[in-house]
C-alpha cells in the first residue's frame, strides 16, 4: 500500500442506516491506497467502535488506539510504501489441552 494523505483530525460521514449527516471524528488519520486503488484508512478509533460499522463499506480500516495512531501518523510520509503482515501467535497450553497421562 502507499501513503497518499494525512490528517491530524478528519471528520468522516457515517453510512449504513445511520441518520443523514451523522459523522465521526478520527484523529491521526493516514489514508493509504491499496493495490486495487481502493482507500484504506489507518487511524485512532477513539470513538465508539460500533461507529466503525457505519463507515463506508467501500473503504478498509486499520483501527488503532490513540497512542499507536499518533506514532504511525508521525512516521508515515506521503509516497511511503508499506506492507501489512500478520503472524499467528501460539496459544499457551491449558491444563484441558494437555493430556494428564492417565487414562
Amino acid at each position: 500500500m502507499k501513503v497518499v494523505a494525512k490528517s491530524t483530525l478528519k471528520v468522516l460521514p457515517l453510512e449504513n442506516g445511520t441518520r443523514a449527516g451523522t459523522e465521526v471524528k478520527v484523529p491521526y488519520l493516514v489514508q493509504l491506497s491499496a493495490p486495487d486503488r481502493q482507500p484504506v484508512y489507518a487511524g485512532a478509533l477513539a470513538v465508539d467502535t460500533k461507529a466503525l460499522a457505519a463507515l463506508s463499506a467501500r473503504s478498509g480500516w486499520l483501527g488503532m488506539n490513540v497512542a499507536d495512531a499518533k506514532w504511525f501518523y508521525a512516521r508515515a510520509r506521503a509516497g511511503d510504501r508499506i506492507e501489512i503482515t500478520t503472524t499467528a501467535t501460539a496459544r499457551p497450553a491449558t491444563p484441558d489441552a494437555v493430556g494428564d497421562g492417565g487414562g
